[in-house]
């Protein structure tokens, strides 16, 4: 009985050792595809809270300075002690300062975007843009429908990467390419430049670059950046939207 036990295939016992590393591995993978799951619900609530913080702060700016603008350009018109055309003047630049108003809502949330309309959010951006003296030519191939949610996110990566390029270069002029392959959106920004890209858009202690790779890691994205012939290119490529 006793070599009977001694004669039983070792691997009876791996059995066992096996069964346990398989369910250590499966619960490894378990818990760190739970912690990926509940990163990506955090940035998404964390960026739809974005947004909205963003809508309530438009609306309650367009409905606060139209009560201030109205009471004010009323008080001027009674204004006895006002010529005309001091009136005239005053209510210009009230005009002026409204229309400065409106395209900082339209910069803050385009209502474009609520639609799930990319491409007429980003005519509306370069139109703003170009007010500042700044210009933005779009060339547009694509016709991919989004949804409002892929339509902020990728609004916002190009609004952030286009208005950095603004920021913390000299140029003045930037061309934005869109073509859609296999639906799947590219997105390239160019402009010129002597020398290779600074680091500053990889800088990861700029809270716009790591909103920007959130965003990009919410909508599958990939970023590049590279220099060729005085020509700094920006790629983006989106995954399946």
């Amino acid at each position: 009985m006793e070599g009977n036990y001694l004669n039983i295939n070792p691997l009876l016992f791996s059995i066992p050792i096996m069964l346990f590393i398989v369910a250590f591995v499966l619960l490894l993978y378990y818990t760190y595809a739970r912690s990926v799951r509940l990163q990506h619900q955090l940035r998404n609530r964390y960026l739809t809270n974005l947004e909205e913080e963003r809508k309530r702060i438009s609306r309650e700016l367009h409905d606060t300075m139209s009560v201030f603008t109205i009471s004010l350009k009323n008080n001027i018109y009674q204004e006895v002690c006002l010529s005309d055309i001091k009136k005239q003047e005053w209510t210009a630049q009230i005009i002026h300062f409204e229309s400065n108003i409106t395209d900082l809502n339209e910069l803050l949330y385009p209502t474009e975007i609520i639609h799930g309309n990319l491409y007429s959010a980003l005519d509306r951006l370069s139109s703003l843009l170009h007010k500042s003296g700044k210009q933005v030519s779009i060339y547009n191939t694509s016709q991919l429908t989004l949804s409002t949610k892929n339509t902020i996110h990728l609004y916002r990566i190009l609004q952030e990467s286009i208005i950095n390029i603004f920021k913390h270069t000299e140029n003045k002029q930037v061309i934005l390419s869109l073509q859609e392959e296999d639906n799947m959106l590219n997105a390239v920004l160019s402009y010129p430049s002597s020398s290779a890209p600074s680091n500053y858009e990889h800088k990861e202690t700029r809270r716009g670059q790591q909103i920007l790779q959130e965003r990009l890691s919410l909508v599958n994205g990939t970023r590049s950046i590279h220099w060729e012939e005085g020509i700094i290119f920006e790629r983006f490529k989106f995954g399946k939207l």
